[in-house]
C-alpha cells in the first residue's frame, strides 16, 4: 500500500490487506526476551519491551550470561534503547561496544523530581 498525496490510508484500507500484510501490519509480534524471569529486572519500565525480531543481541554476554538488552534496531544502524538502570548499565556498555555506537542521544531529561537518571 502506498500514501499518495500525503493523504493517510482510509478506514477501510485495513480490511483490504491480504493475510500477508496484516501480519506485517499489526503488532503481534512476540516480546518473550524481555518478559523473561531472567531478564526482566534489565528493564527500565515492564511494559515497554523490545519484539523479539528487532532486538539488539548482545554478543558479548552481559548479566546472567545472556544477550539481553531492552534495544532495538529502528533503522539502518540505529538503535533505540531505554537509558540503563544500576542493573543493566553494564549490558548497556556491552552494548555500545558491540555495536561499535559512536553517537548517543538522550531524548528524555536527565532528572527525575530531586533524582538523576544518569548513573
Amino acid at each position: 500500500m502506498q500514501v499518495k498525496s500525503g493523504k493517510l490510508p482510509g478506514k477501510g484500507e485495513f480490511e483490504r490487506l491480504t493475510g500477508e500484510d496484516r501480519a506485517k501490519n499489526t503488532i503481534t509480534k512476540t516480546r518473550n526476551a524481555g518478559q523473561n524471569k531472567k531478564s526482566f529486572h534489565l528493564n527500565r519500565f515492564g511494559n515497554i519491551l523490545p519484539y523479539d525480531a528487532h532486538r539488539v543481541r548482545l554478543r558479548i554476554r552481559g548479566d546472567g550470561d545472556h544477550d539481553y538488552i531492552n534495544a532495538s534496531w529502528i533503522g539502518a544502524g540505529v538503535i533505540a534503547a531505554q537509558g540503563p538502570t544500576r542493573e543493566s548499565v553494564d549490558n548497556f556498555w556491552l552494548m555500545v561496544a558491540d555495536e561499535g555506537v559512536q553517537n548517543i542521544v538522550m531524548l528524555t531529561r536527565s532528572e527525575k523530581g530531586t533524582s538523576s537518571k544518569v548513573l
